[in-house]
């Protein structure tokens, strides 16, 4: 039987100095398996280890443009999501209210009621996220608009949630 006197106290120290590096490492590296992201950043850059993705805007919803920011999402290992981007479209019905459907790995587990940055007359408007991951603008339609106005501008920014 080994004694603590024998082995040293600075030798207990390193060793478990040693133990902690491995077993951050192991939970950074099992996280980037499943697809999460560790968020690390190394002086200036931001290295986003895990699931980041661009999201295709549906129903008439587009990409505000090349200078902006594309809707997408980061998830963290915690589990936060947050969505990014600036898309701009006109529902003109209910059928065409989903902006993005996020993948499986990001959903809230039940509708998250949210509120986005818009352009013009709304200022602020809601956005749900629901369980099947679909982002869905709740302003007004088309229809509602001022005469000059034939888009709607929503940023993403705002919109996080934990899984």
């Amino acid at each position: 039987m080994l004694k603590f006197r024998e082995i040293g106290v600075d030798r207990l120290v390193g060793l478990a100095v040693l133990l902690a590096v491995v077993a951050a490492i192991v939970g950074i590296w099992s996280g980037v398996i499943r697809g999460e992201t560790a968020g690390i950043t190394i002086g200036n850059s931001d290295l986003n280890i895990g699931s980041a993705g661009e999201l295709k805007p549906l129903s008439g919803w587009k990409n505000y443009g090349s200078e902006f920011e594309t809707a997408g999402f980061k998830s963290t290992r915690d589990g936060i999501v947050q969505l990014k981007g600036l898309v701009i479209g006109c529902p003109r019905n209910d059928g065409e209210r989903t902006i993005v459907q996020l993948p499986d790995t990001v959903r809230p587990d039940a509708i998250r009621v949210m509120s986005g940055i818009a352009e013009g007359p709304l200022d602020r408007v809601r956005l749900d996220v629901t369980d099947n991951g679909w982002v869905v603008y709740r302003g007004p339609l088309c229809s509602g608009l001022p005469p000059d106005r034939e888009n709607v501008w929503v940023s993403l920014e705002e919109i996080s949630f934990s899984r």
